[in-house]
């Protein structure tokens, strides 16, 4: 399961459990980096949480290592190896099972306890991935992995839905769009995303431009409210809709707007 931890991390993401059980736990000079690096800021203090936690594979194979070694009288390990330690203790199993002075109970109960942790951290059991609601019936859509991540798409569970599936990029782009419409702070390009309409038979239409966004906030006609994750301004849309519907008022009088 730990050699599986680095593909867990590819799907996963670096801020995930996989990639804090990948951290130096038995590596001292490795310990110190990170341990400097999370004093910086620079990665979260989670690593070192995983770290130190007792349902760690490392710790926990290390740590049963030194005491079965030393209770039988083994010597100490030359490394600090993860397969240094599973292979010892593989291979004493069966006389550590008769062994009466060592509670191996306790031994067994943490293995469990440890491999239990590893499968819920790898998602080994059966995990439904749920997302967004259906466009079609407005039920949970289930996540389905392909063979390539192109190949991925979310398929509606109710048989009585006419929606066959969604492939990740449409699922992706109406999760965004949805996300957009409930917003109460917008970009400029997503504030003109969200308040275009094309034209229609019945409708001319309206149009409004990032740019025009832009300098009602310089003009203090939209507040504006911090920034997103990227460095770029957020914009009140209570305060663009007020914009638009003056907007909307004057070009049906004829007039300006106020």
């Amino acid at each position: 399961m730990c050699a599986s931890l680095p593909a867990e991390v590819e799907h996963r993401g670096v801020l995930g459990e996989a990639m804090f059980l990948l951290g130096p736990a038995a590596d001292p000079e490795a310990r110190g980096h990170l341990e400097a690096s999370v004093r910086s800021g620079r990665v979260p203090a989670d690593y070192l949480d995983a770290a130190d936690s007792d349902m760690h594979p490392l710790f926990v194979a290390l740590t049963w290592q030194m005491v079965w070694r030393d209770a039988l009288e083994h010597d100490e390990a030359g490394d600090s190896e993860l397969t240094t330690a599973v292979g010892y203790l593989d291979q004493q199993m069966t006389y550590m099972a008769d062994y009466a002075h060592v509670p191996f109970e306790d031994f067994a109960r943490d293995l469990r306890r440890c491999v239990s942790h590893m499968e819920r951290v790898l998602h080994d059991g059966e995990q439904v991935e749920r997302g967004a609601p259906c466009w079609g019936c407005r039920r949970p859509l289930t996540h389905v992995y392909g063979a390539t991540e192109a190949e991925d798409h979310w398929v509606c569970n109710d048989a009585r839905c006419e929606v066959e599936g969604y492939t990740s990029a449409q699922y992706r782009g109406w999760v965004e769009e949805d996300a957009r419409n409930a917003a109460t702070k917008l970009t400029a390009a997503d504030a003109a995303l969200r308040f275009t309409v094309e034209p229609s038979p019945d409708d001319e239409g309206y149009t409004l431009k990032a740019s025009t966004v832009r300098v009602w906030g310089s003009k203090g006609d939209v507040r504006k409210r911090g920034v997103d994750h990227h460095g770029m301004t957020l914009y009140d849309v209570a305060d663009i809709e007020v914009r638009i519907e003056r907007q909307m008022v004057a070009r049906e009088v004829g007039g300006e707007v106020a």
